[in-house]
């Protein structure tokens, strides 16, 4: 569930059998970690005296699969009182859980931004609106809004990590596409921001003449872990020692969505190897499957 579009380069006999996909997030360990605890459920029912509702949720790698539980009524019948939830990480080490209260989590804003300018021969740029030389400014610009427009103390990320347009070498290029993601962890942030790019695309659409749109396409929340449940879940793992204190991460997360609903806890599952492990998302991303009874173990101590 939720592979990835990457070609697999690791050398196991469980390697992924489709070119251009493979399991390089550690979905399919969480959806393993999950079977094994309802298996445990099941042999222990009449020892269990609350409602346990299991979530195999689809749709966290862009598209927001959360919210489309939840929408879906995921959290009724029976109503879900708590949540809980992990993610395999490969910079906590192996078998450690990796928590801390408040902001674990940024979240995160995808977005196209589109310039639309006029299209005319390479010899008579004074009839077109180049639109590659607007990207190119409008690129540099919102650049500084993180260097110049974010307390130095307070973290945020923008990353353009794709550009597209033009159609020919002799012609003034009509429309470019930038696509790219925004990463805060305060709403307060993230309206600064959102205004600042705004009125930046409008004082370029006046100074050029293009005109410049954006849409937002995902955009998941913050994830932001209650004081009370981490004391509460320090209390259920079997010493301290299991439990490591993580610094916030831009990374993002659409358990977010659940948070927002219900008290959550969301937490890492470490699966760092003493030499080091491939970073999610990794074509090399692989980990020691032992580490998934811990998460089991977790969350029958829950």
């Amino acid at each position: 569930m939720d592979g990835i579009h990457n070609d697999e380069a690791n050398d196991v006999p469980y390697c992924s059998q489709r070119p251009g996909n493979m399991h390089g997030c550690g979905h399919d360990g969480h959806m393993t970690i999950l079977l094994l605890f309802a298996r445990w459920i099941a042999k222990n029912r009449a020892h269990i005296h609350c409602n346990i509702v299991l979530l195999f949720q689809p749709g966290e790698e862009g598209w927001a699969g959360a919210r489309r539980m939840i929408d879906d009524g995921a959290l009724e019948n029976p109503k879900v009182d708590r949540i809980y939830g992990l993610h395999l990480w490969p910079t906590v080490p192996k078998g450690k859980i990796g928590v801390r209260w408040d902001y674990l989590m940024a979240q995160t804003s995808d977005f196209e931004i589109t310039v639309h300018g006029k299209s005319a021969h390479a010899s008579t740029p004074q009839m077109g609106i180049d639109a590659i030389v607007v990207a190119a400014e409008l690129i540099t610009m919102v650049q500084t809004v993180i260097t110049r427009d974010v307390d130095p103390h307070q973290d945020a990320l923008l990353t353009l990590g794709k550009i597209q347009g033009g159609t020919s070498h002799n012609v003034i290029a009509e429309e470019v596409t930038i696509s790219g993601t925004l990463r805060v962890f305060s709403n307060d942030l993230y309206r600064t921001l959102s205004h600042k790019i705004a009125a930046l695309m409008q004082g370029l659409e006046t100074a050029t003449g293009a005109q410049i749109d954006m849409d937002r396409k995902v955009r998941y929340p913050s994830v932001r872990n209650p004081r009370e449940l981490v004391e509460q879940f320090y209390t259920v793992l079997d010493s301290m020692d299991d439990a490591v204190l993580v610094e916030p991460v831009m990374a993002a997360e659409d358990f977010a969505e659940y948070q927002q609903e219900i008290p959550g806890l969301f937490f890492f599952l470490g699966v760092q190897e003493p030499t080091g492990t491939a970073p999610l998302h990794s074509s090399h991303f692989n980990f020691d499957e032992r580490v998934l009874l811990t998460g089991v173990e977790t969350f029958k101590r829950i």
